[in-house]
């Protein structure tokens, strides 16, 4: 569905009261239906098709809010990309997910292992040390 159709079968315009639950099923619909006409000529998914499809998702989004009274509500769309697009991204990608998973996993750790060596006391005072001697150098 067009922008325009969207506000008019919900209503938009005169009211920021509708029903999400068949919103959220028209853009599911979108969604879907724009996945699919991204498919590479071999009948796979490829990710930044999918990605592409999700800003592409997230404009229409962004259309229908400006023509809405007071706009979508921002938790919304959080609902929608929670319950389609990252349930549809794990389906269609599994092995990219957990790389991406695991690779954020690791620099938490590494960042982690940074933290601690920072506040190790040598660290600590060596560098309260060496602040201390230049300013005495600047007198």
């Amino acid at each position: 569905m067009k922008t325009k159709e969207y506000v008019k079968k919900f209503g938009l315009d005169k009211s920021n009261k509708f029903n999400h639950t068949h919103f959220i099923q028209d853009l599911t619909i979108d969604f879907t239906t724009l996945l699919e006409t991204g498919k590479t000529s071999s009948g796979e998914y490829k990710l930044k098709g999918f990605e592409n499809t999700v800003s592409a998702i997230r404009s229409k989004w962004d259309a229908i809010s400006n023509k809405t009274v007071f706009g979508l509500p921002d938790k919304l769309w959080n609902y929608f990309f929670a319950t389609v697009i990252v349930k549809t991204r794990e389906v269609l990608f599994p092995t990219e997910m957990k790389a991406r998973r695991d690779r954020a996993e690791q620099n938490k750790k590494m960042y982690e292992d940074r933290r601690r060596w920072e506040d190790e006391p040598y660290f600590t005072e060596s560098i309260q040390y060496r602040t201390v001697q230049r300013s005495s150098e600047m007198k």
